[in-house]
């Protein structure tokens, strides 16, 4: 088998469950979004995802740590509750009702460029010529996954018509 040539780490499994899982997430959240509106999905999934992880939480016992936080950490925990998860899913679920959960789940790739853009501004982290490399390769597939079907819809619509 050419499968057992290739030597997968622990971590490609975990990258390929995680893609797996998002495109599952964004297919349901699309049938959700016929009923729901985003904030109500976006409730609904966030309440699911406390309810799962919740076993998790108590197995890993912070509750030590809690005394010892700093307002900076608080700070931060508000900004990944509020900004990252709750606006970003708003956002995300509004974009599948818009264009589709096929296409708004290639936009997922984005989300290590931005990573690397904060990094390096807010980090002071070094920007490689190859990390730019592979940002220019991330975005040139969104791009094409994004804009090619649209231009092919176009050209199929307007030969119908014309």
């Amino acid at each position: 088998m050419i499968f057992l040539r290739f030597q997968f780490e622990p971590i490609d499994f975990v990258l390929l469950g995680a893609v797996s899982t998002w495109a599952l997430y964004s297919v349901i959240g699309r049938v959700v979004l016929r009923k729901f509106s985003s904030i109500v999905s976006t409730t609904y999934a966030v309440g699911f995802g406390t309810f799962f992880l919740l076993p998790f939480l108590l197995l890993e016992s912070p509750w030590e740590n809690i005394a010892t936080s700093t307002l900076s950490a608080w700070l931060a925990i508000a900004h990944m509750s509020v900004f990252v998860t709750v606006i970003g899913f708003i956002l995300y679920y509004y974009g599948i009702q818009k264009i589709g959960a096929a296409k708004a789940s290639i936009f997922i790739n984005v989300m290590p460029v931005s990573a690397v853009i904060m990094a390096t501004l807010f980090l002071g982290e070094t920007l490689t010529f190859a990390t730019v490399i592979g940002a220019l390769f991330v975005l040139s597939g969104v791009y094409v996954g994004t804009s090619v079907r649209h231009r092919k819809d176009k050209r199929f619509s307007h030969a119908k018509t014309g």
